[in-house]
């Protein structure tokens, strides 16, 4: 296998946006973004990263760039794609993110309650645990439910034009090119 190429490296130029979380889980509900293309493991984070993602998103702390491709936008062309049916978005990095982030909201998982902030919470509402009373998106206030769909997502859009190239990038961004396992250990 050779890494040469016949011409230099074009430069991939991505766009920026500052999605907030709200606007990407509002892309995934009306099934406009892709969240399984072939090349994306399964689903393989455990409770404690997830946890520990929803920490990191309020404490303020950066939760790293979303990469996803804009079918819909480009010159896209693969087997099976739809531009009138098929997902406007493919997730190429982020997945397991989006894929956390959708889960609270759907109260699939509980967080400390003590992370929120008094205003955020129902002041009657909690699940008992042996680690204190915990939460889910459905004991939140207006408030509560606002400050986490506000909390900015940082996206990087591109604009292949198939999933090969998807799959290449995938590769680049994750391990510059080595493909990863199918699971990795949980946090201990």
């Amino acid at each position: 296998m050779t890494l040469q190429t016949t011409a230099p490296l074009p430069e991939l130029r991505l766009g920026n946006h500052r999605y907030d979380v709200g606007s990407v889980l509002g892309l995934a509900h009306r099934r406009r973004l892709e969240l399984d293309p072939a090349y994306q493991r399964g689903s393989v984070w455990g409770l404690l990263r997830r946890r520990n993602l929803l920490r990191s998103l309020l404490l303020g702390l950066p939760i790293g760039q979303i990469t996803v491709n804009n079918r819909a936008g480009g010159q896209f062309s693969d087997p099976g794609y739809n531009r009138r049916t098929s997902a406007s978005f493919a997730v190429i990095d982020g997945k397991q993110r989006i894929e956390t982030l959708l889960a609270f909201k759907e109260n699939s998982f509980s967080v400390p309650r003590s992370w929120w902030r008094a205003a955020d919470l129902d002041p009657q509402a909690w699940e008992d645990t042996a680690d204190g009373p915990y939460v889910t998106f459905r004991h939140l206030t207006d408030e509560g439910e606002a400050r986490f769909e506000m909390a900015p997502l940082p996206t990087d859009e591109a604009r292949l034009s198939s999933v090969a190239e998807e799959t290449e990038v995938f590769q680049l961004i994750n391990f510059g090119g080595v493909p990863q396992g199918e699971t990795d250990l949980d946090l201990a």
